[in-house]
C-alpha cells in the first residue's frame, strides 16, 4: 500500500466511525480482522469490546455503547502497512456527559488495502470508571 491509500483508509475508518456508519466501516476490513484494547485487562474487562477480539463485533459492541464525536486525527508515522494515529475525541459512554480523551491507534493493512488489525492504546482507568458509572 502506498502511504496516500492508507491515508484515505483512514480518513474513511475514523469519518465512518464519527457518523456511526457500520456498514460503511465494514466495507474497510475483512472477516478476519482484529480489534484490541491494549491496557491491564482487569481494569476493562468490563468493556464488552476490550478484545481480542473480531473487527465486526467489537465495532458493533463499541457503537452500541460509545458516541464518538468532534474527533481529530494525527497521522504520528506510517511504515510499511502500519499506521500510528492520535485520536483526539469526545466520547460519551451511554447517556453520560460526553468528555474529551486521547486514543493512540495502531492500524496494520493487509496487501489488499483492507484493515488487518486495529490495537487501541487508551486510559484504562477512565474506561473503567466509564463503564462504572454505568450500573
Amino acid at each position: 500500500m502506498q502511504r496516500e491509500d492508507i491515508l484515505a483508509a483512514l480518513g474513511a475508518a475514523y469519518a465512518a466511525r464519527v457518523n456511526d456508519d457500520g456498514a460503511a466501516l465494514a466495507e474497510l476490513w475483512t472477516d478476519a480482522t482484529t480489534f484490541e484494547i491494549e491496557g491491564k485487562k482487569s481494569l476493562i474487562d468490563a468493556f464488552p469490546a476490550a478484545g481480542p477480539m473480531n473487527m465486526a463485533a467489537a465495532i458493533e459492541a463499541i457503537m452500541a455503547l460509545v458516541k464518538m464525536s468532534d474527533a481529530r486525527q494525527e497521522v504520528v508515522a506510517i511504515d510499511g502497512n502500519r499506521a500510528v494515529v492520535l485520536n483526539y475525541a469526545t466520547l460519551a459512554f451511554g447517556d453520560s456527559e460526553p468528555f474529551t480523551t486521547t486514543m493512540c491507534d495502531v492500524w496494520e493493512f493487509d496487501e489488499a488495502g483492507k484493515i488487518r488489525s486495529l490495537r487501541e492504546f487508551l486510559d484504562t482507568a477512565m474506561l473503567a470508571h466509564e463503564m462504572a458509572g454505568l450500573k
